[in-house]
């Protein structure tokens, strides 16, 4: 049996969740920018959805270093 590999974790603190969190806000905004205006357009509805998963994802990093 061959041995597990760790996760990619990274230690954290708070100057690394203030540039998560920023980075959040950058990728919501961006997310509501596209998201104007996309009635018909799949792919930017697709784009738009993509950035606000990352959003997500560095909000939630932000998070957990700001313990």
């Amino acid at each position: 049996m061959t041995p597990r590999q760790a996760g990619r974790t990274q230690r954290c603190g708070r100057p690394q969740a203030t540039t998560r969190l920023a980075h959040a806000r950058k990728f919501l905004e961006a997310a509501e920018l596209i998201a104007t205006g996309i009635e018909d357009d799949e792919a930017k509805v697709s784009v738009a959805a993509s950035l606000a998963v990352l959003a997500g994802i560095a909000a939630s990093d932000a998070a957990c270093c700001a313990e």
